[in-house]
């Protein structure tokens, strides 16, 4: 029996090293000026100030799914941008 934790541990170490650093380029891209006024306008699309249903469509079930979906894009741009747990992270 071979013994893989050793190239377990290191393969999470590597995933998540290469999540920081995708996280890291998220808070960079969406720091500046113009990252700053895509979000605005995305939180403005992706429906994080009203509600994602339209009672007055008919095909109002795909509508909320679809529109759900540009919800939880937005939600994962602002997950990755926050400063949370980045400290606990790099640790």
């Amino acid at each position: 029996m071979v013994d893989n934790t050793a190239d377990e541990l290191m393969g999470s170490e590597i995933e998540a090293q290469e999540f920081l650093a995708l996280r890291r380029k998220y808070m960079r891209v969406f720091a500046s000026d113009d990252g700053i006024k895509v979000l605005e306008d995305l939180r403005a699309r992706c429906f994080m100030d009203m509600s994602t249903f339209d009672p007055d469509l008919h095909y109002a079930k795909e509508n909320i799914l679809f529109n759900e979906g540009m919800r939880v894009t937005y939600l994962h741009i602002q997950t990755m941008i926050s400063g949370e747990d980045m400290e606990t992270e790099e640790e």
